[in-house]
């Protein structure tokens, strides 16, 4: 297996099972958005690590729509890997998520990719 595609994977699993961990109600399944706003604003019993989680979530969603983009070719938004930081995001899906409200018990990662493609769109 190509070495991208394993540290994709092991980035993935990493956020998605640090989300879970931090969750209120650990049975459902997946990260809904009110979770991630939660760990992202640090309203966790340590707001240190609710931030890190959430900035681990976000690469992870980050990480493997880059790895999606390299295996299909599609793209839902365009960035530059290192063009921002966990952090600029975490800002911009907060921010955005407050213009959204309906939107707080969508899946995480829907929400995630939809902040980021209206903050980053492809030009073609």
């Amino acid at each position: 297996m190509p070495r991208l595609r394993i540290g994709a994977i092991i980035l993935t699993f990493i956020g998605f099972a640090s989300g879970l961990a931090l969750m209120a109600h650990p049975a459902r399944a997946g990260v809904n958005t009110d979770d991630l706003v939660n760990m992202c604003q640090g309203n966790t019993g340590n707001p240190d690590i609710g931030i890190a989680m959430c900035n681990m979530y976000i690469a992870g969603v980050t990480d493997m729509h880059f790895y999606g983009e390299y295996e299909t070719g599609q793209r839902f938004f365009c960035l530059k890997e290192t063009a921002v930081t966990s952090g600029d995001i975490r800002k911009l899906f907060l921010d955005w998520i407050q213009k959204h409200p309906d939107m707080i018990h969508q899946s995480a990662r829907y929400t995630l990719i939809q902040a980021m493609t209206e903050a980053f769109p492809c030009r073609n």
